[in-house]
């Protein structure tokens, strides 16, 4: 990743408090003290982080608190944590979608800023309605491995196959548990004709 882009990241993430709990923080940071040491990283080279701690508390917070100013201070996260994972060129960066009747229920994808700020560090086209989501799956946290695949296989289609039709494309998920539902998105992505699917994630669950 250019230089340039770390410094406009840095010069971004500047919340006057810790996004998980309100604290007071200084300006070049997204967590206070005591949050930041709950903060781990992963192993997955896609996946920075861990769920769990002060990232699960400010997720939960964005995806049903209504704090949408959490958004991009994730997404600049999750560039962060990605690194030089973001080198290679992609053509476009979508969120995984959610349902329309749960989208009306919570007023926004909170996927959508992780993928804006990801297509933004990478000069890569952003498309927030890329793929759609055919129908309204149940919860996957409820369910087991197996049921995760089932819950969602299928479950997801591109909206014109001219727009990811000999492209390459980023799909961005907020958080990986088996990856169950980044796979259906790939196989919808590889359906409508893309070239090459990277799938990508603030975090994933401990195993």
């Amino acid at each position: 990743m250019r230089a340039t882009t770390i410094s406009w990241i840095l010069e971004q993430l500047s919340p006057s408090r810790c996004i998980a709990c309100d604290e007071a923080v200084r300006r070049d940071t997204a967590f206070c003290g005591l949050c930041v040491a709950t903060v781990e990283r992963s192993t997955h080279p896609h996946s920075p982080f861990l769920y769990g701690g002060a990232i699960a508390r400010a997720l939960t917070r964005l995806k049903y608190e209504v704090r949408r100013d959490l958004g991009p201070v994730l997404g600049q996260l999750l560039v962060l944590g990605l690194g030089e994972a973001l080198d290679e060129p992609f053509d476009l960066v979508a969120p995984v979608p959610l349902h329309r009747d749960k989208l009306s229920e919570r007023g926004y994808n909170q996927c959508v800023w992780l993928s804006r700020t990801v297509a933004e560090a990478s000069n890569a086209e952003h498309s927030a309605l890329l793929l759609r989501r055919t129908r309204n799956t149940e919860a996957q946290a409820q369910l087991g491995l197996r049921e995760r695949e089932f819950n969602v296989n299928g479950a997801f289609a591109v909206r014109a196959r001219g727009g990811v039709e000999g492209r390459s494309v980023m799909i961005v998920d907020d958080v990986r548990t088996t990856g169950a539902t980044l796979r259906a998105c790939e196989a919808a992505l590889y359906d409508g004709g893309a070239t090459r699917v990277r799938m990508l994630s603030l975090c994933m669950t401990p195993r």
